[in-house]
């Protein structure tokens, strides 16, 4: 009979957890929008009236009410604690139109005009640690010594519908 209530048990929870996260599983650009060639410049251009006292800076964008920015939470958190090594970090609770979905970070040096990194926190349905690309980059030593728009990974992301700086 535990058995059985057990077996009950995870197939509810499984069940719980297809219903909840898997309409959130989706491509971080779903639409495209980072497929532009001058993507590299608008985004450039966007981050400007956040831009930081000189050199490496980090923006995270986030939203209110993302199921996904929720429960990779903690993540976030881990994630933004080693990229204070570089730079400061910015926090934008409403990100301009041209971040597709959240959460989200770009790390760039306004000054020199290079974008680092430009994407998702992590892939997958949790967005948890194992399919971190800008994680890897970090802890690798490699964040700066790369120019990469990561449009092409599919998780748990809320689209961000367009609105204004």
């Amino acid at each position: 009979m535990k058995v059985l209530l057990t077996i009950l048990w995870l197939g509810v929870l499984m069940s719980t957890f297809v219903v909840t996260l898997w309409p959130q599983t989706v491509w971080f650009d779903a639409k495209g929008r980072w497929l532009s060639p001058d993507i590299h410049r608008e985004l450039l251009q966007q981050l400007r009236p956040f831009k930081p006292e000189g050199g490496v800076a980090t923006w995270v964008f986030l939203k209110p009410g993302c199921l996904c920015q929720s429960l990779a939470e903690q993540h976030i958190v881990e994630v933004v604690k080693k990229l204070e090594r570089f730079g400061p970090v910015r926090v934008v609770h409403r990100p301009p139109a041209i971040i597709p979905s959240v959460p989200a970070l770009i790390v760039a040096n306004l000054d020199s005009e290079q974008i680092h990194y430009a994407g998702p926190f992590s892939q997958g349905a949790l967005c948890g640690v194992t399919g971190s690309v800008v994680e890897r980059l970090i802890d690798s030593n490699q964040l700066l010594n790369n120019q990469i728009i990561n449009d092409v990974q599919d998780g748990c992301y809320c689209p961000n519908e367009p609105k204004t700086l």
